[in-house]
């Protein structure tokens, strides 16, 4: 066996899921080999330490203390430090500052559309008594005459 297909089944031989022959031959590669017993040492230390931070338990007093500190934060009103009221001003300052903006727009839309249609209706007034009194525009340059029919 070579390094190279040594070093693919490695984590394979520590786990214990390869065919026995598979094993022998590993076995024998790592007598002969002077470089692979030093990488499957380093990997077996790293093993090791996992499964030993894999079984360490939290301090048992870990879940009293953080339920005690939830409880004492939501009867003080507080959190991190903070008034409750300020978790909840930003939200409803900026919800007044777009409604503020809805209405100031609004406001200048229905300015600008009455002046609009006053003016309409102003000229839709003067054709209702230029019809009635029987006057006709005539242009002549750029100033309007109007002439009695």
């Amino acid at each position: 066996m070579d390094c190279n297909r040594f070093n693919e089944n490695i984590f394979s031989y520590l786990e214990g899921s390869i065919t026995p022959g598979m094993r022998k031959e590993m076995d024998e590669h790592l007598l002969s080999c002077h470089g692979c017993p030093v990488i499957m040492d380093g990997f077996s230390s790293e093993i090791a330490v996992i499964e030993e931070k894999k079984t360490a338990e939290p301090s048992p007093f870990i879940s009293t203390r953080i339920m005690q500190r939830i409880e004492s934060e939501h009867l003080s009103g507080t959190r991190a430090g903070r008034p409750a009221f300020s978790l909840y001003s930003r939200p409803v300052l900026a919800t007044l500052i777009i409604f503020i903006g809805i209405v100031i727009g609004f406001s200048l839309g229905f300015i600008g559309n009455s002046a609009y249609t006053s003016g309409q209706k102003r000229e839709a007034r003067l054709e209702q008594i230029k019809a009635e009194l029987s006057i006709s525009d005539v242009a002549a340059g750029t100033e309007t005459f109007f002439i009695n029919n």
